[in-house]
């Protein structure tokens, strides 16, 4: 059970930094949007915290320090967020390996 709940814990976090990088590449195609499909591509930063909160916010988080992004204007409001979340997530999946070790 353990090893499952870790394989999962792993799989958000490399989904959500993807997704970071996802975004991250339409966003920065010629510093501007080519069509209006790029734009409706995008990723919100709705959407980035929502997946966070199911375990991600570690894997966005690394992948906004990597890619660069969301880093210019004031993004600080969402960064807070994702921390936030990051602390939700680390005491959520720390309850679970301990249940799960309690099994």
């Amino acid at each position: 059970m353990t090893r499952i709940l870790l394989l999962l814990l792993f799989v958000i976090n490399v989904f959500t930094f993807l997704r970071v990088a996802f975004d991250k590449n339409i966003a920065s195609k010629n510093g501007k949007y080519n069509t209006e499909k790029d734009i409706k591509k995008r990723i919100s930063e709705v959407s980035l915290v929502a997946i966070s909160s199911f375990g991600g916010a570690l894997g966005t988080l690394i992948g906004f320090q990597v890619f660069r992004h969301k880093s210019s204007g004031n993004k600080s409001q969402l960064r807070i967020s994702l921390y936030i979340v990051l602390i939700q997530n680390v005491i959520m999946w720390t309850a679970l390996l301990i249940l799960s070790f309690s099994k």
